[in-house]
């Protein structure tokens, strides 16, 4: 029989890494975005997966493909595979799809799955409880065009959250998943998602094509899928109207308050939008020369529109970032970030961030524990679905010593964000508060399976083994830590301490001459210096730093109260003197 009579008559669709093929449409995707594939490419594909791994000769493929044989038939077949393999991000040297057996033809060696066509869309009626929207490709690779492939998706985020009765997944859990590793509809799966949406952002000529799909994870199909091409300037609307039609896809009808919700804008001027976006891009790498660069793009969408409530929350996030990193004492930024937290609540009272922002300054730097409290009961109670500020809530009940409510916080937002590193991190590091260490190494592990190069996670893992008498475990979990957070003071302190508890006073006071030494041309936090001091059994010099610390009002203070490295000064009245200074009693 001859290969055309068998070959290429294939219907339905595939999956294999981030493609899918369509058969019936003749064509191809990756993480939902359309690709341009001639059709000699595209049969070649299809010969191949309908070989289910077996060998498809040049022979045979020559056949099939130009059965009149002329003299540049080698020609054609080896430009067909070098665009088949470019749409494939494929290497000849390392193949994930096509290998190639020299000599005699080619394999297709990925694993494939049919996709089948007896599952249906969920109808208007069926209420969809979940949706992850993952980063967009940046397909060019643009660095200019790297803040939209972020902050589209964390706009939708946004306006997605206001429809009620559904789980959106956080920005730091679905924006672990890049576009060029990861499948779509596996992704969200690991996310427990019902539905995704995934997309592209391309620059032409001037102006910007923005590809969006939304996907049943269940069944790979395609429910809803558009094209649009703006300038930047167009970008507000555009954003409003793809929260909108995905809005329509998911629920069959929306309260008013929610159609309000999702048309809400937080400026009308696209330049203003446009460097939130950037600020926004930069403050999530978290390191000192990208905040500067946060701080100074969200004061120029301030300059444009001084009532951008998004923007000055943004700032005061950032100037918060500036202490909680060490990178500035919180007397010199925090003030700041009040300010800006203030100004977003006087231009929108129900910014669930702004409230979060506030409450931070009040616990941290005012020491006004009862009205923080206040403050991140509001933003919860403005958005239920609100993942971080569920952990930030959890972590002022823990320093406040209200163990349970902070374990059951903390276990919410791990329910709401379950891959999230930091909430992970912080369940371990409650848990050590609430001296359940047997609890917080468990948890710790846990965190270090999601990234096994988390400094967090290896700091809380030490703090814990030192707790337990573990030493030599507590030593080597923090000797990491401090590698891979390139020596942060904090990181620091606490191999300080476990040297200490392992006996090694050598060691443990070179690293507080080490601290000291630091702290001469860069900020080190007097709590940390105070720390690696008690660890060298220097009290009363430890009780000194900490009384700078309370004049400098270093976040770290909030801890005071519950932090078990402090027991040895438990009992000195200059140490109970410092915990009722911030606002707490020292009794449980």
């Amino acid at each position: 029989m001859a290969v055309a009579e068998v070959w290429g008559r294939t219907q339905g669709r595939v999956r294999f890494g981030p493609f899918e093929v369509d058969f019936d449409l003749r064509e191809i995707r990756r993480h939902g975005t359309r690709l341009n594939l001639q059709e000699k490419p595209f049969r070649i594909l299809q010969i191949l997966i309908e070989a289910g791994g077996g060998l498809v000769t040049r022979k045979q493929l020559i056949a099939e493909l130009w059965p009149d044989t002329y003299v540049n038939f080698n020609r054609s077949l080896n430009t067909a595979i070098y665009v088949l393999r470019q749409t494939l991000s494929d290497s000849p040297r390392k193949p994930r799809f096509l290998e190639t057996r020299m000599g005699l033809g080619y394999r297709f060696i990925a694993p494939v799955e049919w996709i089948s066509e007896a599952s249906h869309p969920p109808d208007d009626s069926a209420m969809i409880d979940s949706i992850a929207v993952l980063p967009f490709e940046n397909v060019q690779r643009d660095p200019e065009l790297e803040y939209l492939a972020r902050g589209i998706p964390e706009t939708l985020i946004r306006n997605l959250s206001a429809i009620e009765g559904l789980r959106v997944v956080a920005r730091s859990a679905s924006f672990r998943y890049l576009p060029a590793r990861f499948d779509a509809c596996a992704a969200a799966r690991d996310l427990k998602a019902a539905t995704v949406v995934c997309g592209s952002v391309v620059s032409r000529h001037g102006r910007i094509a923005i590809n969006v799909e939304l996907a049943d994870v269940a069944t790979g199909l395609r429910l809803w899928g558009e094209l649009y091409q703006c300038a930047v300037g167009d970008l507000l609307d555009i954003e409003d109207r793809i929260s909108q039609e995905i809005a329509a896809k998911l629920r069959s009808r929306l309260s008013r308050e929610e159609k309000a919700s999702l048309r809400k804008s937080y400026t009308v001027n696209p330049e203003a939008h446009e460097f939130y976006l950037r600020g926004q891009f930069y403050a999530n790498k978290m390191t000192e020369q990208a905040l500067a660069m946060s701080v100074a793009q969200f004061e120029a969408a301030l300059r444009i529109d001084p009532d951008y409530a998004l923007a000055h929350t943004g700032l005061a996030n950032a100037h918060s970032l500036y202490a909680f990193l060490n990178i500035l004492p919180a007397r010199q930024v925090l003030p700041k970030a009040k300010e800006h937290a203030l100004q977003a609540l006087r231009i929108d009272d129900e910014l669930p961030e702004a409230h979060t922002a506030l409450a931070g300054v009040m616990k941290t730097y005012e020491w006004n524990w009862a009205g923080a409290e206040l403050h991140y009961r509001r933003a919860l109670q403005l958005n239920p679905n609100y993942a971080a500020g569920h952990r930030l809530y959890a972590d002022y009940l823990s320093a406040s010593g209200r163990h349970q409510e902070a374990c059951r916080e903390m276990e919410l937002a791990r329910r709401l964000d379950p891959l999230s590193l930091i909430i992970n991190m912080e369940l371990a590091w409650i848990r050590y508060m609430a001296r359940d260490y047997a609890g917080a190494v468990e948890l710790a592990q846990q965190a270090l399976d999601l990234e096994p190069l988390f400094a967090p996670s290896l700091h809380a893992l030490g703090l814990v083994h030192q707790q337990l008498g573990h030493t030599t475990a507590a030593v080597d979990a923090l000797l990491h830590a401090c590698a891979l957070s390139q020596r942060h003071p904090a990181a620091l302190a606490a191999l300080a301490n476990a040297y200490a508890a392992a006996g090694h006073t050598m060691r443990a006071q070179e690293i507080f001459l080490e601290l000291q030494a630091l702290s001469s041309y860069r900020y080190a936090s007097p709590y940390g210096l105070a720390l690696a001091s008690l660890a060298v059994e220097m009290k009363d010099t430890a009780i000194a730093f900490l009384e700078t610390a309370c004049a400098d009002r270093d976040v770290w203070l909030a801890w005071l109260k519950v932090e078990p490295r402090w027991d040895p000064l438990r009992h000195d009245p200059r140490f109970q003197k410092l915990v009722a200074r911030i606002g707490l009693s020292d009794k449980p």
